[in-house]
């Protein structure tokens, strides 16, 4: 009556649940259906077969066999009734009866599976429906099978046949709708498979046994590739995460991700809320079997069938309980990892897309410097520092470790559903067991809330701290490896290695506090349930007079054991729970940072005007700065430069120039065109593409000609620095478009490439690196300029592309491209110094002076102007026509160009492989090295430190031994002591007991946070010593090693992998070593007292060895690819932020978002794996530890008389917390390899090749070089062993105070001179002499520090106009001014101008304290060159080098600082790099290389008078001989006389 009770129970409600369930589904799917799908476009896999004609055909027959029995079981039972009616009968036949309806409905369930065949979706709702119902049945019939065997009731042997053959065939039933799969495998679009979890058996996913084939993928034998990786499911695409997200725009992001993962979350903390219910479930049955081994002990149950029966069904029970509450825990997990994918995905893109909205990031940052640094405890609520998101260092750190802990949060948030929901079923378990006496123990958990709050406060603050200091730290090591060229010229790694590790020390101490934090949270978390245990035994023993049996003392134990582990867990889930509402408070800061205006394409102006009408133009936002004023004391210098009142027209398909001198306003006027800067007041006319967020890529259009390809409302722009992508030089022209080959061969010869390309082996496959590193200036103007020519833009905007080339390339250019066919239809609106070469033909003119447009409009008029004569006159009256010289010069160019590219494939041809710049970046193979480890190790401490480390973690765990065996001892005592009557138990020996228990516990909470404090003191100073090793090593790296390295693979090391070594390595070390002295003592403990155990742990120790090395080798394998992966989205992102204004004015940013959304599938894929490898190893681990138990328990029930309740019971509860341990032995294992790699990753850059030594003994005189002389001695010199030599046999000799002009052709040498004489790269033969001293017997340090250079790349750090010109303040502030001065950024003291500019505009150079923002980027491009001028003159060396220093200056000012040079540098020896032939004919002498030799040294004007020369050619070319050749003949004949 019992059994077909429960069985009729169980089945009535799986099929009231079903019914319900299928109804709930059925509404649901009819309103969703018609929903468009994801746009994924996978598909089945055509390689593999899939059918469910096996399950079709054993469904029905053995469903219909078995509800024909039951239902001849009811026939049967119905006529046995005869005249019998008692309620219980009828009762019986009631249940009967359901037991057969329930059989019916499986059947109706059945036939409809026939008619929806896998890989229908409804065919696999009634599966599972199915599936459910057959484990209800089975688990029913299994009930009565193995009560009628266990329990022989005298039932016919046929009877127990029928209802085995039953059990079977239900079985069957349960077997085939649990592990057939859903449907064939798929595959992408591109053919790639997709992972097999939505595909896979119902049992597969419930048990997560589908994994496995995440771990054979690793077994491949060989490094993982990205392409060995399946494709994640759709729901966890970028793609698909982006869309979401995108839909609930204008929320906070907290709510914006709790709503695209609610489903998850939801499953999430339903799966917690059972687990937490299951979790005790194994502790009340070792309890019932604890209480049935001492009732048996005692006596008081005879070891009969039945208490057998009961023991065999507790362990039965105990084994069910246990694998569920585990299958739970893994979807929990499993959802978790799925919230954390969800949330990294979105947010990668999300803030990927904010970058491509945002304004530029030119502003400067508020209060905050590299120069003043200390200021970083402010409150997080200044809006100076909100405002300080748009920093790099901040960006980056929101990509590296804000937006990986929000996902990271996913897998922990459970937790706060976990702890009260436990913490509710652990006092109701203790008050069974405990009665009253638990609530007095219980009371402390309200004393500990104060000191909560209060450490979570601490935490809050220090983590605020924490990542401010960060951000900076993070922020100024970008910008040292951006401009380390600077660093490196001026012999600053040590300075600014200093100022680095100034900040390092900040975020350390940052870091510290946080530990602090942890420990006081430790000390409240670990000693609460102390406190609670000891005072509940104290009260139930002492108090209530109760007696302390095993089963109540053990049972008790492991209940404040597994509540000690959530309260544990629950203060880092706090901790990190408010580091994660800090990041999100980041992230919401820069996702509401200011944005451009949005476009309506449907908007377009017709006709298309090009101009702007009474428009106030400025780079900052000037009402918002209005209210920073308010809020601080605001300085004469925040103020922003402002054009007002511009009115201007630009006529379409025309050339107009825009001129006017260094600082004017040329730039700002053209980024107010692009909508870049901001109009405040007035209106703006210009066409713009809108900010596409369409992810997929329209196909490109293969109907593109000449007659269509010009798109007339679309732009082109040419910025002053030219943004470049790290690909080809082909690539980068093409930008995305089809490849056209006869509009590309006449782009590349309008753009002047045709030599350029012909000097490289790779033609135009040529990699040119991170910024285009491997060109010169010149070569990446005019490859930015072809991009532009080549592109479908009607309107092309550039900004002064004429300064970084040479005087005849720059009059080819204007002919042959600006006013050549490419360009001659379409707008074009450039900046140019060249105003007389461009002069004649532009169709408009705009004169800029000081943020007024002075004059605009038709050139003839303007030149009649006699206030615009003063534009002119600083450049030649006439352009001279070119010679026949010229016309060869072209007919070789075109030549050139036919022999070196005949066609695309051609190219290809010749070079089968391209030369890769950028090599891929290298990974370990197998686990971590143990060199790595003793690194590690050494770095944590000597010996002292581990002898303390030794002593804290061994005294804890054997403090918490001896608790146990002393609650062993104590139950043992008593009970000898009751079963002899012995006088002496008294209440006194109760206190004992329970005194040295309390002091027992208390020794481990000490003994537990000092293992903490331990390890987080030595973690600390090993984070410092390898931060200070690595930073060390990459500012002595050599250049070589920058030009091929990506910044986002540089930066990643000192982003997220120090923030691994810093915040994780240290948690994993101390959970490693917890779980490995957990495991070692529950072995040995449970061998010592069961010693016939030995050989089967034994086993399963090697099994667990085993399956922990395949983890381990699949795990290492899919973060080391995961960490790799990083990378490129992080330089994909940083590449983007330098180039914004390029992508939006393009209107490519669909191109940079699909990009970005494959690098971060990239990322999520091998992160995805990692954590199915968790599932995997926990769904192994759980049934082997969870057999150990029911092993364990089975030899107590046997072998009564061997083992004592207080034995057996010590043992269970040993066993049952094993299998979290050797889990989290694995795992911790696991972890710290993983985490190892990151360690591993800066070890790396710890070795890398290094320039020659800083300092070599013995060191040169202060005050050398006293002359200034140099020799070049027969120098060949390579930029690496592989590449062709760039210097050949260069010998020349410059003499003291000589002033020398360096010429020639781009890519001729002339910027490797100044490298080689530096020292950034090594001569392969030949030598330099300075003073007669050999360099190579020279530190870098002194060979540096005593020269100056201006590079061709002015380079200005984040910071004040002080803390750049004058880094480590050793100059006077009058000093500085005079520098500024003599660079005409200040009025000399002879003129006239004031602080206050015309326009109301303030000439910012007369405070110091200006800010300077990244790069210097709020400053124009001329600005940066003259404050780079300034800085060498304040340096006033023998020796000063200058590479194009004043390329971008107008031509008034170029003439004034070359009277400064000739005037401040009289008594220094200079070699000058230029193009403007003007700033260097008046130089002594004249050095021409070509091809890297020395074609001739001489007197300028000799060299003039001489039609042989090449630099006579040069200065014909140029158009500028006649006036070259006065001033020659004016400088040298007067020096001859």
């Amino acid at each position: 009556m019992t059994d077909l009770f429960w069985n009729a129970v169980l089945t009535g409600t799986v099929l009231s649940g079903s019914a319900i369930a299928l109804t709930m589904q059925n509404v649901i799917q009819s309103k969703t259906q018609g929903v468009e799908d994801d746009g994924t476009k996978d598909r089945d896999d055509p390689n593999q077969a899939f059918s469910d004609a096996e399950r079709q055909k054993r469904l029905i027959p053995v469903t219909l066999t078995i509800a024909a029995w039951r239902f001849y079981a009811f026939v049967t039972y119905y006529q046995s009734l005869g005249e019998n009616t008692s309620n219980e009968m009828i009762g019986v036949l009631a249940l009967e009866a359901c037991l057969v309806l329930g059989w019916v409905y499986a059947l109706v369930l059945a036939v409809l599976c026939w008619y929806h065949r896998l890989p229908d979706q409804w065919g696999w709702v009634l599966n599972i429906h199915l599936c459910v119902f057959y484990l209800a049945a089975w688990t029913g019939l299994s009930y009565t099978l193995g009560r009628i065997l266990i329990l022989p009731n005298g039932a016919p042997t046929l009877e127990i046949l029928a209802l085995f053959i039953i059990w079977m065939l239900n079985f069957d039933l349960l077997f085939v709708t649990a592990t057939t799969r859903r449907g064939p495998s798929k595959i992408d679009k591109d053919g790639r498979p997709i992972q097999l979890s939505e595909t896979n058996s119902l049992f597969g996913k419930v048990t997560f046994l589908w994994t496995y084939s995440i771990v054979q993928l690793a077994q491949i034998g060989r490094q993982l590739e990205n392409d060995d990786l399946p494709t994640l499911q759709p729901s966890h695409r970028a793609q698909v995460l982006f869309q979401n997200i995108k839909k609930s725009r204008g929320m906070r992001i907290m709510n914006r991700l709790l709503l695209i993962n609610w489903r998850t979350i939801a499953v999430q903390m339903t799966a917690t809320a059972v687990a937490s219910v299951l979790r005790y479930a194994p502790p009340y049955i070792m309890n019932r079997i604890l209480v049935l081994l001492t009732t048996m002990e005692k006596g008081e149950t005879e070891r009969d069938q039945v208490a057998m029966a009961a023991g065999y069904g507790y362990i039965t029970l105990l084994f069910v309980f246990s694998m569920t509450h585990e299958w739970f825990d893994m979807r929990i997990y499993h959802n978790g990892m799925l919230s954390d994918l969800g949330s990294r995905g979105s947010l990668f893109v999300e803030l990927y897309l904010k970058a491509l909205k945002r304004r530029d990031i030119t502003s400067p940052p508020k209060n905050t410097s590299i120069a003043n640094s200390n200021n970083t405890n402010k409150d997080s609520n200044n809006p100076a520092e909100k405002k300080n998101t748009n920093s790099v260092g901040s960006i980056v750190n929101l990509m590296s470790t804000d937006t990986i802990r929000i996902g990271n949060f996913g897998g922990m948030v459970h937790e706060f559903v976990r702890s009260p929901v436990e913490l509710c079923v652990a006092i109701a378990l203790l008050y069974q067991l405990l009665g009253n006496s638990c609530f007095l123990g219980l009371l402390i958990l309200v004393f500990t809330l104060p000191l909560n709050h209060y450490a979570s406060i601490m935490i809050s603050l220090s983590q605020r701290g924490l990542m401010q200091t960060r951000d900076h730290r993070v922020g100024t090591t970008t910008e040292i490896v951006q401009g380390i060229r600077q660093v490196k010229f001026f012999a600053w790694e040590s300075r600014w290695g200093e100022r680095i590790m100034s900040q390092r020390s900040e975020e350390l101490d940052q870091i510290w506090k946080i530990a602090v934090a942890r420990m006081i949270f430790n000390i409240i978390w670990q000693g609460t349930p102390i406190f609670v245990s000891v005072i509940s035994l104290w009260s139930y023993t002492i108090i209530a007079g109760n007696e302390l049996t095993a089963a109540t003392a053990f049972t008790a134990l492991l209940v404040f054991e597994e509540l000690r582990v959530v309260l544990n867990v629950l203060p880092h889930c706090i901790s990190d729970a408010i580091q994660v509402l800090v990041s999100l408070d980041r992230v919401d800061v820069y996702l509401d940072g200011d944005e451009l205006e949005t476009v309506d394409d449907s908007d377009i102006i017709e006709p298309i005007r090009i101009g702007m009408e009474n428009a106030t133009v400025s780079w900052t936002d000037i009402q918002a700065e209005k209210e920073d004023f308010r809020a601080s004391s605001p300085s004469s210098s925040d103020k922003s430069f402002v054009m007002q009142n511009i009115t201007v027209e630009f006529p379409i398909g025309k050339l107009s120039i825009i001129c006017g001198s260094t600082g004017a306003g040329k730039t700002l006027l053209m980024m107010g065109l692009l909508g870049e800067a901001y109009i405040s007041n007035g209106k703006l006319y210009c066409p713009r593409t809108s900010l596409s967020e369409d992810i997929a890529p329209k196909d490109m259009d293969s109907t593109l000609s000449d007659t269509n390809w010009i798109a007339e409302d679309s732009i082109a722009y040419v910025s002053q620095n030219p943004w470049l992508q790290n690909a080809s030089i082909m690539d980068n022209i093409l930008f995305g478009l089809p490849l056209d080959y006869q509009r590309y061969r006449s782009v590349i010869e309008a753009c002047a490439l045709v030599q350029d390309l012909a000097q490289y082996p790779d033609g135009d496959q040529t990699e040119i690196g991170e910024k285009g590193i491997t060109l010169s200036g010149g070569q990446k103007a005019r490859v930015a300029l072809a991009r532009a020519v080549y592109s479908r833009a009607k309107h092309v905007l550039m900004d002064d592309v004429l300064s970084a080339v040479d005087a005849y390339t720059a009059k080819h250019l204007y002919e042959n491209c600006i006013m050549g066919p490419l360009l001659s239809e379409r707008t074009r609106i450039l900046i140019t110094h060249h105003v007389r070469l461009c002069f004649n033909g532009a169709s408009n003119v705009v004169w800029v002076e000081k943020g007024v447009i002075k004059m605009w409009g038709d050139p003839a008029k303007l030149e009649h102007s006699e206030d615009f004569q003063d534009v002119l006159t600083h450049e030649d009256t006439a352009v001279e026509k070119m010679e026949p010289d010229l016309e060869e010069l072209d007919s070789f160019n075109v030549s050139t160009l036919e022999t070196i590219s005949q066609a695309p494939h051609d190219l290809k041809s010749k070079v089968q492989r391209p030369k890769v710049l950028v090599e891929v970046e290298s990974r370990a193979q197998g686990y971590v090295k143990i060199r790595l480890f003793w690194k590690y190790c050494v770095s944590l401490g000597g010996a002292l430190y581990w002898f303390m480390f030794a002593l804290a973690f061994l005294s804890a765990r054997g403090f918490n031994i001896a608790g146990s065996l002393w609650i062993k001892k104590w139950t043992d005592n008593l009970g000898q002591t009751k079963t002899v009557h012995d006088p002496h138990l008294s209440s006194d020996d109760v206190s004992y007991y329970i005194q040295v228990y309390a002091i027992l516990m208390f020794a481990q909470l000490i003994f537990s946070v000092l293992r903490f404090a331990v390890v987080y003191v030595g973690a600390l100073r090993a984070g410092r010593l390898l931060f200070a090793e690595m930073l060390e090593c990459i500012l002595r790296a050599p250049l070589r090693f920058f030009d091929t390295t990506p910044v986002g693979r540089i930066l990643n090391r000192f982003a997220k992998d120090m923030e691994t070594i810093d915040s994780n390595l240290c948690n994993y070390i101390v959970e490693f070593f917890v779980a490995l002295i957990n495991v070692i003592t529950v072995f040995m403990f449970i061998g010592i007292i069961i010693p016939w155990l030995i050989a089967p742990f034994a086993i399963c120790l090697v099994v667990y060895i085993y399956l922990g090395k395949l983890f381990m080798n699949s795990g290492l394998q899919y973060r080391r690819l995961e960490s790799i992966n990083r990378s490129p989205m992080f330089t994909h992102f940083t590449e983007t932020i330098a180039g914004v204004s390029t992508i939006r004015a393009f209107g490519k940013s669909k191109l940079f978002i699909t990009k970005m959304i494959e690098l971060v599938d990239n990322n999520l894929r091998p992160g995805y794996n990692i954590h199915v490898l968790n599932r995997w190893i926990t769904s192994i681990l759980s049934i082997i530890s969870t057999l150990i138990t029911c092993i364990i328990a089975l030899m107590c029930l046997w072998w009564p008389e061997k083992l004592s309740a207080a034995t057996a019971a010590i043992c269970m509860s040993y066993s049952l917390t094993f299998t979290g341990q050797v889990f989290d032995l694995i795992r911790r294992t696991t972890s710290i390899q993983l985490s190892f790699n990151s360690v591993e990753r800066v070890v790396e850059y710890t070795e890398l090749d290094q320039d020659p030594p800083a300092v070599v003994q013995p060191r040169p005189l202060s005050s050398w070089p006293e002359q200034g002389i140099i020799e070049f001695k027969d120098l060949h010199v390579k930029y690496a062993p592989d590449l062709e030599t760039v210097l050949r046999g260069v010998s020349f000799k410059v003499k003291p105070k000589e002033k020398v002009g360096i010429v020639g052709r781009t890519g001729s040498g002339k910027s490797t001179i100044a490298l080689s004489l530096f020292r950034f790269v090594e001569t392969c033969q030949g030598s330099i002499l300075v003073d007669d001293i050999e360099i190579t017997k020279i530190g870098t340090t002194d060979l540096r520090s005593s020269m100056s250079i201006i590079p061709q790349d002015p380079t200005l750090f984040t910071g004040t106009l002080r803390s750049n010109l004058d880094p480590f303040n050793t100059f006077q502030d009058a000093d500085i001014f005079l520098a500024l001065k003599r660079v005409h950024l200040l009025a000399g003291e002879n003129d006239a101008e004031t602080e206050c500019t015309g326009n109301g505009n303030i000439n910012v150079f007369y405070d110091l304290d200006t800010p300077v923002s990244r790069g210097g980027l709020n400053f124009s491009q001329g600005q940066r060159q003259l404050l780079c001028l300034a800085r060498a003159l304040l340096q006033r060396r023998r020796i000063l080098v200058m590479d194009e220093a004043t390329a971008s200056v107008d031509f008034k000012t170029d003439e004034q600082i070359q009277r400064t040079i000739s005037q401040e540098f009289k008594d220094c020896t200079i070699l000058c790099i230029a193009h403007r032939l003007l700033t260097v004919v008046e130089y002594d002498r004249i050095l021409v290389l070509d091809q890297g030799q020395v074609v001739e040294f001489a007197n300028p004007y000799e060299l003039l008078r001489n039609k042989d020369s090449k630099f006579y050619q040069i200065c014909k070319n140029s158009g500028e001989f006649r006036r070259l050749m006065n001033m020659a003949k004016l400088k040298h004949q007067l020096i001859d006389v």
